[in-house]
């Protein structure tokens, strides 16, 4: 039979024996399988083929074992480290340039005629209405028909780690964009072009997010408070919603709402491994409905 480590390259297989290593020095009382169900790696198997070279290491499964761990992915794999550390300083989301070109022709195109037929309807029924005016509610078919003078476009994008051509990349891919009331997006003290809304993924921010969940990030606050506030950013390759704060010696602290997933702090030394995207404004969801 083939043996299975002749099909990695040496540096993986490096890599591997490190990892065994420091996972015999320092995975204190958790088997195999229980480590990788914590830290999501996968069965005992998985774990075992990593630890023995029979499967190469990722990103993903890097970063999961130096969490575990409580190491830094440099101290077992150099060459996924430089990686993850390339990843969280490329990922740039898009502008608002298109959108608003877009909502200007949408604008240029509303009929006067249209508008003004939909405010005489409005006054009739307010004047027919007993008591309290009625107001009237209004349905639109696309996204071209919104009153754009009282109407925010907010850029949604889709954001994942992708594998191609033997590395992984960022895949980001921009969807229909969400319409908030112009009036909503001031009381958020944010310009709607630093403005992105994204998907949550997994269950670690609940009960405060839940998976699929949509939050609206100020790509322009990235500013982290000593006393915390929620935030989304790239760390070691992965996309992460997290509370953060900054401590006194300079480090970050990671923490998760789920008190299962346990609290991670970044020496100032390791930072340039972090890369914050934006802080949460805004969150819509079915929650645990």
């Amino acid at each position: 039979m083939k043996d299975p480590t002749t099909t990695l390259e040496q540096w993986q297989i490096d890599d591997a024996a490190r990892l065994k290593a420091l996972y015999n020095e320092r995975k204190g009382k958790l088997s195999q399988g229980e480590f990788g169900s914590r830290y999501e790696i996968g069965s005992q198997g998985m774990v075992w083929q990593y630890l023995n070279a029979r499967r190469p290491l990722n990103i993903k499964a890097a970063a999961a074992f130096a969490r575990g761990l409580e190491v830094d992915v440099s101290e077992f794999s150099p060459k996924l480290a430089a990686e993850m550390k390339s990843l969280s300083s490329t990922i740039t989301l898009p502008s608002l340039n298109s959108l608003e070109a877009q909502a200007r022709r949408a604008q240029e195109e509303l009929e006067s005629d249209r508008l003004d037929w939909e405010a005489d309807q409005s006054r009739e029924r307010a004047q027919k209405s007993k008591g309290f005016p009625a107001r009237p509610i209004s349905v639109y078919n696309s996204l071209d028909e919104l009153p754009l003078d009282t109407t925010v476009l907010i850029t949604r994008v889709d954001v994942a780690l992708s594998a191609g051509n033997g590395r992984e990349s960022w895949h980001i891919e921009e969807k229909e964009p969400l319409p908030f009331q112009a009036g909503y997006i001031a009381r958020l003290d944010a310009s709607p072009k630093h403005l992105v809304a994204a998907k949550v993924r997994g269950d670690s921010m609940e009960p405060l997010l839940f998976d699929d969940d949509t939050v609206v990030l100020n790509t322009a606050d990235t500013r982290v408070p000593a006393n915390g506030k929620v935030f989304a950013l790239v760390y070691a390759g992965e996309l992460l919603i997290k509370w953060l704060s900054r401590l006194p010696d300079g480090s970050l602290k990671i923490v998760s709402e789920n008190s299962k997933y346990e609290p991670l702090v970044v020496p100032p030394e390791k930072l340039e491994y972090v890369s914050i995207i934006g802080r949460v404004k805004y969150r819509s969801g079915m929650g645990a409905f």
